[in-house]
């Protein structure tokens, strides 16, 4: 009224102040209530009557933390609680007012109820936030599902199927680099009198034992797999077939001094391989499995126990 703000028309204040569905705070320099609507006592969760005059702080919550620094035109989001409990968020805009001189008079506040808008952010964001979880726990399951894929249950080394396609990756890669491959194709000693002796559960104790020396005597690139039955082949990007013949010949002598205890029977086993290498034993898969498959049946044939290496 001091500064003859609404003095067109009563109805038209009433009309276009009254009935506003955002609310309407006027304040003095002062920051004193000079007018309010009945929108912004709602929203502002005030029982208050009579609000003209009080200072903003006893009518609007953190007030002190909305006038921290200057914002004209800039909008900041408060919580307002009500009698009941109910949280509203309230986005406020607020302006500085001039007087006939361009000096600051007041300040104009407009505030906008924006709980549902909130509500509905942060069910969409909760909804996210699950969705994201699944995706996650969905990307994890699949990837379990193709590590079961190209793993051996029994032993947890790689598969037959793995085993071709990295292979065939490996060699692609050494012919462009010029470096050799070694293969070792391994087959359990006297398996099948492991088995008949002391039962096929006690075969498998020593077939995941041979598997765990191997793990264990691996570098990072080789790439250990379960070729069938009793049998083993490790593949050794970059290893000479010397190289690989001594590693090898290493772990046969690791392995075979180890005891497998089953129950109340303590087993040693031995293996035979037969190594070939990359280009100087086969220049293909099919050429390499058939020169390490030689050289193993001539391990055997000498008796067993021993590496032999097919150039």
């Amino acid at each position: 009224v001091r500064h003859k703000l609404f003095d067109i028309l009563p109805v038209a204040r009433h009309k276009v102040v009254d009935d506003m569905r955002d609310g309407l705070v006027v304040l003095d320099q002062d920051n004193r209530i000079i007018d309010i609507n009945p929108a912004a006592k709602f929203i502002l969760a005030t029982s208050m009557k009579e609000a003209r005059g009080l200072l903003a702080q006893a009518v609007i919550p953190i007030w002190n933390k909305l006038i921290e620094r200057p914002f004209d035109q800039e909008q900041k989001t408060i919580e307002v609680t009500t009698d009941s409990g109910v949280v509203r968020h309230i986005d406020v805009e607020m302006s500085v007012m001039l007087n006939r001189l361009g000096q600051p008079a007041g300040r104009l506040v407009l505030l906008r109820d924006v709980t549902r808008i909130k509500n509905i952010e942060k069910a969409l964001r909760e909804t996210n936030e699950e969705l994201l979880a699944r995706i996650h726990e969905i990307e994890k399951l699949q990837e379990q599902l193709k590590e079961q894929a190209i793993r051996d249950p029994l032993t947890d080394l790689y598969n037959r199927r793995f085993l071709h396609e990295t292979l065939e990756q490996e060699l692609i890669r050494a012919e462009r680099t010029k470096e050799p491959i070694s293969l070792a194709l391994i087959d359990l000693d006297h398996f099948k009198n492991i088995n008949d002796t002391f039962g096929h559960d006690a075969g498998d104790f020593v077939l995941k034992a041979l598997a765990k020396c191997l793990t264990q005597k691996m570098r990072q690139s080789d790439v250990a797999c379960r070729y069938g039955g009793e049998e083993f082949l490790i593949i050794m990007p970059g290893a000479p077939l010397a190289v690989a013949t001594t590693r090898i010949d290493s772990l046969r002598e690791t392995f075979s001094a180890k005891t497998t205890v089953v129950g109340s029977h303590q087993i040693t086993a031995t293996f035979s391989a037969g190594l070939a290498a990359y280009p100087v034993s086969g220049k293909n898969e099919n050429e390499l499995l058939l020169a390490a498959d030689k050289a193993l049946y001539e391990a055997k044939a000498a008796g067993r126990n021993r590496v032999v290496a097919l150039a």
